[in-house]
């Protein structure tokens, strides 16, 4: 709806402003990531950000794996999409936050 997009929207802008401040946040950095993936021209973004804390071991939630498995699936890399999977539900107490949502 239109509501949600301009609630997204507003979402990231302050998930940004945030990221500015404390610019080495993982935690602030997963979740402007994960509400970043949720508007479509965003997405890339959105990937970016999460492989650059999945490369340091920094995401810090399942739905943050699960958001990357996510991101990787569309871009069609399964291998990576997989082990992603892996480590969301490593870190899950549900295995339902890891079900891809694509």
């Amino acid at each position: 709806s239109k509501d949600q997009a301009t609630n997204l929207e507003w979402s990231v802008a302050a998930l940004r402003k945030l990221s500015d401040i404390k610019k080495d946040d993982a935690a602030v950095q997963s979740d402007l990531a994960e509400a970043l993936a949720k508007v479509e021209k965003h997405r890339g973004e959105a990937k970016e950000l999460l492989e650059k804390l999945a490369k340091k071991d920094l995401i810090s939630t399942p739905e943050g794996y699960a958001t990357l498995a996510d991101l990787r699936s569309a871009a069609g890399d399964s291998a990576g999409q997989k082990v992603a999977q892996k480590r969301c539900e490593s870190m899950a107490k549900s295995a339902t936050v890891c079900r891809a949502s694509a």
